[in-house]
């Protein structure tokens, strides 16, 4: 049910972008839901029903992935956008191919710094569509990633887009919820990245 929830969820996205605003809320529980399905054992979850409130100097990215689609959520004080990662034509790489050729170029010393930065700005255009990036001027970021989103850093990946500081979270459910119980046997973190 999940992968097909998600090929059509995306689906609709990709053929009728007007719609997205539509199916925030429908995007969303899936999103939700289905990041919070391992801590439901250790905590109890109220699942937001409603796009999250940002403060005016922040923005929220949520991701899901699935075995074929990657899609994503975009928040901040006025705005919700819903967008699908995917291929723009047969001849681009897959998100997790590009990750892995920028990866390697991060560790090869003697790479070329132009193709390192095309490979970024490919990377940056796939995972953070153009027509949010000048949304994300001067915030400080909340992420929720997922998949091989969660191997990339985004404070390497933004620092060219004058982000203030990057925080990452499990699930927008997560993000003004109480501590765990002394009990519990899981453990989460929180890391602030100031990008200065």
């Amino acid at each position: 049910y999940y992968e097909v929830t998600m090929q059509s969820l995306g689906y609709l996205l990709h053929s009728y972008p007007e719609k997205g605003n539509e199916i925030k809320n429908d995007i969303l529980a899936l999103i939700e839901k289905n990041k919070s399905r391992e801590f439901l054992n250790y905590k109890n979850v109220d699942w937001i029903k409603q796009v999250p409130v940002m403060k005016n100097d922040q923005a929220g990215f949520n991701y899901i992935t699935s075995n074929y689609i990657t899609l994503g959520q975009y928040y901040d004080a006025d705005t919700t956008i819903s967008f699908i990662l995917e291929r723009p034509n047969p001849e681009s790489l897959k998100l997790s191919d590009l990750w892995s050729i920028s990866y390697v170029g991060l560790l090869d010393k003697n790479g070329s710094e132009e193709i390192k930065n095309d490979l970024k700005i490919q990377l940056i255009d796939l995972v953070v569509p153009k027509m949010i990036q000048n949304k994300i001027q001067n915030k400080d970021l909340i992420i929720s990633a997922d998949g091989i989103l969660q191997q990339i850093p985004f404070q390497w990946l933004l620092s060219e887009l004058s982000v203030n500081s990057i925080k990452y979270i499990p699930g927008f459910s997560f993000m003004d919820s109480a501590p765990e119980k002394e009990n519990s046997s899981i453990t989460s973190y929180t890391y602030n990245f100031p990008l200065e």
